[in-house]
């Protein structure tokens, strides 16, 4: 075997061990548990959006199934609940408890982040064409109405 042979073997072997064994740690790894298990429960006393599905009030678990997908399930069901596609972001101190964000306009309810407990970092919930649309017809309703100009309301949820 000749030394290029090896070299290009050694590159081979390289790139297919971080195929098995990619560098970047899995987000789920992150949070200390393994995917699909809820880190956290909370009680929403009111029906709410969450994505493209409306969910009625109860009690959910919420997981990070894996990478940037959580997962909504009513707490007890054995059903697979809710997924979507969330942000990570960083925020710039740890919250001792859980919350969960909603914004309310009217009488509509979204789900807008989720607060894990004694972490830093959050998730944050795409803003839908209808929360963009209520968001737009509310401002523009109290903007007539009011000189705040403000028309949501954030909601904070402790969660277990």
């Amino acid at each position: 075997m000749t030394t290029r042979s090896i070299s290009k073997f050694a590159a081979t072997l390289f790139a297919a061990i971080l195929a098995v064994f990619p560098i970047t740690t899995p987000s789920h790894a992150q949070i200390g548990l393994p995917a699909g298990v809820p880190y956290a429960r909370v009680t929403v006393p009111f029906a709410f959006e969450f994505g493209s599905r409306h969910l009625d009030a109860g009690t959910y678990e919420i997981a990070q199934v894996m990478g940037h997908i959580i997962r909504l399930r009513k707490a007890h069901s054995v059903d697979g609940g809710t997924m979507l596609m969330v942000m990570q972001e960083d925020g710039s101190s740890i919250s001792n408890k859980g919350k969960v964000v909603f914004h309310k306009y009217g009488d509509a309810y979204f789900l807008s982040e989720v607060w894990r407990p004694g972490h830093s970092d959050h998730v944050s919930v795409p803003i839908t064409k209808t929360e963009i649309q209520l968001r737009t017809a509310t401002a523009n309703n109290v903007a007539a109405s009011s000189p705040s100009g403000l028309g949501s309301t954030e909601i904070a949820l402790l969660a277990q």
